[in-house]
Protein backbone atom coordinates (compact mmCIF):
# COMPACT_ATOMS: atom_id res chain seq x y z
CA UNK A 1 0.00 0.00 0.00
CA UNK A 2 2.44 2.33 0.63
CA UNK A 3 4.30 2.01 -2.48
CA UNK A 4 1.28 2.30 -4.32
CA UNK A 5 0.59 5.74 -2.70
CA UNK A 6 4.45 6.74 -3.26
CA UNK A 7 4.22 5.97 -6.80
CA UNK A 8 0.82 7.81 -7.40
CA UNK A 9 1.96 10.68 -5.64
CA UNK A 10 5.56 10.91 -7.80
CA UNK A 11 3.21 10.84 -10.85
CA UNK A 12 1.90 14.24 -10.03
CA UNK A 13 4.64 16.09 -10.69
CA UNK A 14 5.14 15.52 -14.40
CA UNK A 15 1.14 16.07 -14.58
CA UNK A 16 1.81 19.55 -12.61
CA UNK A 17 4.44 20.61 -14.95
CA UNK A 18 1.91 19.92 -18.12
CA UNK A 19 -0.67 21.70 -16.47
CA UNK A 20 1.19 24.91 -15.75
CA UNK A 21 2.58 25.09 -19.36
CA UNK A 22 -0.80 24.46 -20.82
CA UNK A 23 -1.92 27.10 -18.17
CA UNK A 24 0.68 29.81 -19.27
CA UNK A 25 0.13 29.02 -23.11
CA UNK A 26 -3.35 29.71 -22.68
CA UNK A 27 -3.30 32.67 -20.73
CA UNK A 28 -1.00 34.02 -23.47
CA UNK A 29 -3.49 33.12 -26.62
CA UNK A 30 -6.23 34.95 -25.13
CA UNK A 31 -6.11 38.04 -27.23
CA UNK A 32 -5.41 41.57 -26.56
CA UNK A 33 -3.12 43.21 -24.19
CA UNK A 34 -4.40 43.08 -20.47
CA UNK A 35 -2.79 46.41 -19.19
CA UNK A 36 -3.85 48.19 -22.60
CA UNK A 37 -7.68 46.35 -22.00
CA UNK A 38 -7.74 47.34 -18.47
CA UNK A 39 -6.43 50.99 -19.17
CA UNK A 40 -8.95 51.55 -22.31
CA UNK A 41 -11.76 50.67 -19.81
CA UNK A 42 -10.88 54.02 -17.60
CA UNK A 43 -10.42 55.82 -20.71
CA UNK A 44 -6.78 56.46 -20.01
CA UNK A 45 -4.82 56.66 -23.12
CA UNK A 46 -1.27 57.03 -22.09
CA UNK A 47 1.28 54.63 -23.96
CA UNK A 48 3.83 55.41 -21.22
CA UNK A 49 1.67 54.12 -18.55
CA UNK A 50 1.18 51.42 -20.61
CA UNK A 51 4.71 50.67 -21.03
CA UNK A 52 5.21 51.28 -17.10
CA UNK A 53 2.30 48.64 -16.32
CA UNK A 54 3.82 46.05 -18.50
CA UNK A 55 7.34 45.75 -16.86
CA UNK A 56 5.47 46.09 -13.65
CA UNK A 57 3.73 42.81 -14.21
CA UNK A 58 6.72 41.63 -16.73
CA UNK A 59 4.72 41.31 -19.86
CA UNK A 60 7.55 42.79 -21.53
CA UNK A 61 10.18 40.19 -20.92
CA UNK A 62 10.20 36.96 -23.47
CA UNK A 63 8.02 34.29 -22.87
CA UNK A 64 10.57 31.77 -21.23
CA UNK A 65 11.18 34.43 -18.43
CA UNK A 66 7.33 35.31 -17.98
CA UNK A 67 7.20 31.50 -17.50
CA UNK A 68 10.10 30.85 -15.02
CA UNK A 69 9.44 34.04 -13.24
CA UNK A 70 5.73 32.94 -12.69
CA UNK A 71 6.21 29.36 -11.79
CA UNK A 72 9.19 29.93 -9.54
CA UNK A 73 6.95 32.69 -7.30
CA UNK A 74 4.12 30.29 -7.49
CA UNK A 75 5.92 27.66 -5.48
CA UNK A 76 6.88 30.39 -2.94
CA UNK A 77 2.80 31.10 -2.49
CA UNK A 78 3.22 34.44 -4.63
CA UNK A 79 0.17 34.09 -8.11
CA UNK A 80 1.05 37.63 -8.36
CA UNK A 81 -1.56 40.85 -8.71
CA UNK A 82 -4.32 41.49 -10.29
CA UNK A 83 -4.51 43.68 -12.86
CA UNK A 84 -7.75 44.95 -13.03
CA UNK A 85 -8.67 44.87 -8.77
CA UNK A 86 -4.74 45.85 -7.32
CA UNK A 87 -5.16 42.87 -5.08
CA UNK A 88 -3.39 39.74 -4.42
CA UNK A 89 -4.53 36.92 -6.66
CA UNK A 90 -4.21 35.03 -3.57
CA UNK A 91 -6.59 36.55 -1.71
CA UNK A 92 -8.51 37.05 -4.41
CA UNK A 93 -8.55 33.02 -5.14
CA UNK A 94 -8.76 32.44 -1.36
CA UNK A 95 -12.42 34.36 -0.89
CA UNK A 96 -13.82 32.63 -4.12
CA UNK A 97 -12.77 29.41 -3.69
CA UNK A 98 -14.03 29.25 0.41
CA UNK A 99 -17.08 30.42 -1.04
CA UNK A 100 -17.10 27.64 -3.77
CA UNK A 101 -15.96 25.42 -1.75
CA UNK A 102 -18.48 25.48 0.91
CA UNK A 103 -21.25 25.06 -1.65
CA UNK A 104 -19.57 22.43 -3.21
CA UNK A 105 -19.18 20.57 -0.62
CA UNK A 106 -22.78 20.79 0.54
CA UNK A 107 -23.42 19.79 -3.04
CA UNK A 108 -21.29 16.56 -2.33
CA UNK A 109 -22.91 15.61 0.92
CA UNK A 110 -26.41 16.07 -0.61
CA UNK A 111 -25.53 13.69 -3.22
CA UNK A 112 -23.51 10.95 -1.13
CA UNK A 113 -26.56 10.82 1.14
CA UNK A 114 -29.51 10.85 -1.03
CA UNK A 115 -28.39 9.74 -4.90
CA UNK A 116 -26.31 6.53 -2.88
CA UNK A 117 -28.80 6.13 -0.29
CA UNK A 118 -31.38 6.02 -2.71
CA UNK A 119 -29.68 4.20 -5.48
CA UNK A 120 -28.85 1.54 -3.00
CA UNK A 121 -32.44 1.42 -1.35
CA UNK A 122 -33.69 1.51 -5.35
CA UNK A 123 -31.54 -1.50 -5.95
CA UNK A 124 -32.82 -3.53 -2.89
CA UNK A 125 -36.72 -2.99 -3.71
CA UNK A 126 -35.60 -4.10 -7.28
CA UNK A 127 -34.70 -7.73 -6.02
CA UNK A 128 -37.52 -7.72 -3.75
CA UNK A 129 -41.34 -8.71 -4.37
CA UNK A 130 -42.58 -5.06 -3.55
CA UNK A 131 -45.44 -3.20 -5.38
CA UNK A 132 -44.23 -2.43 -9.32
CA UNK A 133 -45.41 1.27 -8.73
CA UNK A 134 -43.05 1.40 -6.25
CA UNK A 135 -40.08 -0.02 -7.87
CA UNK A 136 -41.44 2.13 -11.11
CA UNK A 137 -40.98 5.29 -9.43
CA UNK A 138 -37.83 4.66 -7.49
CA UNK A 139 -36.09 3.89 -11.56
CA UNK A 140 -37.91 6.77 -13.15
CA UNK A 141 -37.34 9.16 -10.56
CA UNK A 142 -33.22 10.01 -10.86
CA UNK A 143 -33.89 10.19 -14.62
CA UNK A 144 -36.76 13.38 -13.97
CA UNK A 145 -33.86 14.73 -11.84
CA UNK A 146 -30.99 14.78 -14.63
CA UNK A 147 -33.62 15.95 -17.57
CA UNK A 148 -34.51 18.99 -15.70
CA UNK A 149 -31.57 22.00 -15.90
CA UNK A 150 -30.21 22.79 -12.50
CA UNK A 151 -30.29 26.81 -13.41
CA UNK A 152 -34.40 26.10 -14.23
CA UNK A 153 -34.78 24.24 -10.83
CA UNK A 154 -32.58 27.38 -9.33
CA UNK A 155 -34.89 30.37 -10.37
CA UNK A 156 -38.08 28.35 -9.34
CA UNK A 157 -37.10 28.25 -6.05
CA UNK A 158 -35.57 31.84 -5.72
CA UNK A 159 -39.44 32.91 -7.61
CA UNK A 160 -41.13 30.34 -4.51
CA UNK A 161 -39.11 29.76 -1.26
CA UNK A 162 -37.29 33.18 -1.58
CA UNK A 163 -39.78 35.96 -2.99
CA UNK A 164 -43.71 34.63 -2.67
CA UNK A 165 -43.05 32.85 0.67
CA UNK A 166 -39.86 34.83 2.42
CA UNK A 167 -38.38 31.16 4.01
CA UNK A 168 -35.25 31.63 2.54
CA UNK A 169 -32.71 34.16 1.18
CA UNK A 170 -31.80 34.48 -2.79
CA UNK A 171 -28.62 36.01 -3.12
CA UNK A 172 -24.98 36.46 -1.49
CA UNK A 173 -23.40 34.55 1.41
CA UNK A 174 -24.68 35.94 4.37
CA UNK A 175 -26.55 38.88 5.80
CA UNK A 176 -24.83 41.56 6.64
CA UNK A 177 -27.16 42.03 10.07
CA UNK A 178 -26.15 38.65 11.03
CA UNK A 179 -21.68 38.49 10.18
CA UNK A 180 -20.36 35.48 10.16
CA UNK A 181 -23.35 33.25 11.99
CA UNK A 182 -23.23 29.61 10.87
CA UNK A 183 -26.72 29.43 10.88
CA UNK A 184 -26.85 32.58 8.61
CA UNK A 185 -24.59 30.91 6.50
CA UNK A 186 -26.28 27.40 6.59
CA UNK A 187 -29.95 29.23 5.11
CA UNK A 188 -27.83 30.99 2.22
CA UNK A 189 -26.03 27.63 1.40
CA UNK A 190 -29.92 25.65 0.78
CA UNK A 191 -30.65 27.28 -2.08
CA UNK A 192 -27.07 26.61 -4.50
CA UNK A 193 -26.71 23.39 -2.95
CA UNK A 194 -30.16 22.11 -4.23
CA UNK A 195 -29.59 23.79 -7.55
CA UNK A 196 -26.25 22.82 -8.02
CA UNK A 197 -26.84 18.91 -6.89
CA UNK A 198 -29.75 17.79 -8.30
CA UNK A 199 -28.72 16.59 -11.56
CA UNK A 200 -25.63 15.15 -9.79
CA UNK A 201 -28.30 13.40 -7.04
CA UNK A 202 -30.37 11.80 -9.96
CA UNK A 203 -27.40 10.71 -11.94
CA UNK A 204 -25.08 8.78 -8.47
CA UNK A 205 -29.12 7.83 -7.39
CA UNK A 206 -28.84 5.99 -11.43
CA UNK A 207 -25.36 4.63 -11.04
CA UNK A 208 -25.90 3.23 -7.16
CA UNK A 209 -29.00 1.35 -8.44
CA UNK A 210 -27.77 -0.33 -11.71
CA UNK A 211 -24.42 -0.91 -10.03
CA UNK A 212 -26.25 -2.85 -6.60
CA UNK A 213 -28.38 -4.58 -8.93
CA UNK A 214 -25.42 -5.76 -11.19
CA UNK A 215 -23.50 -6.59 -7.96
CA UNK A 216 -26.36 -8.34 -6.38
CA UNK A 217 -26.32 -11.03 -9.16
CA UNK A 218 -22.98 -12.44 -8.58
CA UNK A 219 -22.39 -15.49 -7.25
CA UNK A 220 -20.67 -14.32 -3.97
CA UNK A 221 -23.82 -12.82 -3.31
CA UNK A 222 -25.94 -15.35 -3.62
CA UNK A 223 -23.46 -17.93 -1.62
CA UNK A 224 -24.05 -15.14 0.90
CA UNK A 225 -27.62 -15.78 0.91
CA UNK A 226 -26.99 -19.82 0.90
CA UNK A 227 -24.75 -19.02 4.11
CA UNK A 228 -27.81 -17.76 5.72
CA UNK A 229 -26.47 -14.31 7.01
CA UNK A 230 -28.43 -11.49 7.80
CA UNK A 231 -29.47 -9.23 4.49
CA UNK A 232 -28.45 -5.93 5.91
CA UNK A 233 -24.68 -8.00 6.30
CA UNK A 234 -25.10 -9.60 2.22
CA UNK A 235 -26.33 -5.89 1.12
CA UNK A 236 -24.19 -3.12 3.06
CA UNK A 237 -21.33 -5.36 3.59
CA UNK A 238 -20.61 -7.54 0.73
CA UNK A 239 -22.43 -5.27 -1.80
CA UNK A 240 -21.71 -2.24 -0.99
CA UNK A 241 -18.22 -2.32 -0.82
CA UNK A 242 -18.04 -3.43 -4.16
CA UNK A 243 -20.51 -0.71 -5.69
CA UNK A 244 -18.55 1.75 -3.84
CA UNK A 245 -15.89 1.66 -6.72
CA UNK A 246 -17.39 3.51 -9.38
CA UNK A 247 -18.90 5.90 -7.01
CA UNK A 248 -16.22 7.13 -5.35
CA UNK A 249 -15.24 7.74 -8.65
CA UNK A 250 -17.95 9.87 -9.26
CA UNK A 251 -18.13 11.41 -6.10
CA UNK A 252 -14.38 12.69 -7.08
CA UNK A 253 -15.41 13.77 -10.62
CA UNK A 254 -18.46 15.58 -9.34
CA UNK A 255 -16.19 17.51 -6.76
CA UNK A 256 -14.41 18.88 -9.47
CA UNK A 257 -17.09 19.33 -11.56
CA UNK A 258 -18.96 21.20 -9.22
CA UNK A 259 -15.55 23.61 -8.25
CA UNK A 260 -15.74 24.58 -12.01
CA UNK A 261 -18.87 24.28 -12.87
CA UNK A 262 -21.26 26.29 -10.87
CA UNK A 263 -20.73 29.91 -12.88
CA UNK A 264 -24.36 29.83 -13.58
CA UNK A 265 -25.77 28.86 -10.05
CA UNK A 266 -23.13 31.82 -8.97
CA UNK A 267 -24.62 34.09 -11.28
CA UNK A 268 -28.44 33.64 -10.19
CA UNK A 269 -27.16 33.46 -6.25
CA UNK A 270 -24.85 36.18 -6.37
CA UNK A 271 -22.77 33.97 -5.01
CA UNK A 272 -18.95 35.46 -5.27
CA UNK A 273 -17.47 32.20 -5.82
CA UNK A 274 -14.17 30.70 -8.00
CA UNK A 275 -16.19 30.61 -11.75
CA UNK A 276 -17.59 33.48 -11.33
CA UNK A 277 -14.28 35.18 -10.92
CA UNK A 278 -12.62 33.60 -13.31
CA UNK A 279 -15.02 34.14 -15.66
CA UNK A 280 -15.22 37.95 -15.33
CA UNK A 281 -10.99 37.57 -15.04
CA UNK A 282 -11.19 36.19 -18.83
CA UNK A 283 -13.70 38.79 -19.99
CA UNK A 284 -11.53 41.77 -18.55
CA UNK A 285 -8.12 39.75 -19.66
CA UNK A 286 -7.19 39.75 -16.00
CA UNK A 287 -4.26 37.27 -16.77
CA UNK A 288 -2.83 36.98 -13.43
CA UNK A 289 -6.11 35.96 -11.66
CA UNK A 290 -6.53 33.70 -14.81
CA UNK A 291 -3.51 31.76 -14.44
CA UNK A 292 -3.47 31.56 -10.74
CA UNK A 293 -7.42 30.16 -11.02
CA UNK A 294 -6.83 27.92 -13.41
CA UNK A 295 -3.68 26.32 -11.90
CA UNK A 296 -5.69 25.98 -8.89
CA UNK A 297 -8.66 24.00 -10.22
CA UNK A 298 -6.02 22.04 -12.43
CA UNK A 299 -4.35 20.75 -9.48
CA UNK A 300 -7.38 20.09 -7.02
CA UNK A 301 -8.73 17.94 -9.84
CA UNK A 302 -5.22 15.83 -10.14
CA UNK A 303 -5.26 16.10 -6.10
CA UNK A 304 -8.88 14.95 -5.94
CA UNK A 305 -8.16 12.23 -8.66
CA UNK A 306 -4.80 11.36 -6.27
CA UNK A 307 -7.29 11.06 -3.73
CA UNK A 308 -10.03 8.45 -5.70
CA UNK A 309 -7.47 6.30 -6.38
CA UNK A 310 -6.02 5.43 -3.11
CA UNK A 311 -9.10 5.22 -1.76
CA UNK A 312 -9.47 2.77 -4.65
CA UNK A 313 -6.24 0.80 -3.36
CA UNK A 314 -8.35 0.70 0.39
CA UNK A 315 -12.09 -0.16 -0.63
CA UNK A 316 -10.31 -2.87 -3.15
CA UNK A 317 -7.24 -4.50 -2.39
CA UNK A 318 -7.00 -6.10 -5.75
CA UNK A 319 -5.85 -2.62 -6.90
CA UNK A 320 -2.84 -2.00 -7.88
CA UNK A 321 -1.13 0.44 -9.50
CA UNK A 322 -0.39 0.04 -13.71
Amino acid sequence: MTRYIARRLLSVIPLLIAVSLIVFGMSKALPGDPVAIFLQQADIANPELVNAMRDKYGLNDPLPVQYWTWLSLMFQGDMGESIRRGERVSDLLFRGMRNTFSVATASVALVIVVGWTMGVLSAVVHNRAWPQAITRFLAQAPVLMISIPGFAVAVFMVLIFGISLGWLPTSGVSNPREGDDVIDLAKHLILPTIGLALASVGGNWRLARNTMIEVLREDYIRMAHAKGLPLWRVYFVHGLRTTLVPLLTSAGLLFGSLLTGSFILEYIFAWPGIGLLLVESTVNRDVPVVMGATILIASLYIVLNLAVDILYAIVDPRVRYA
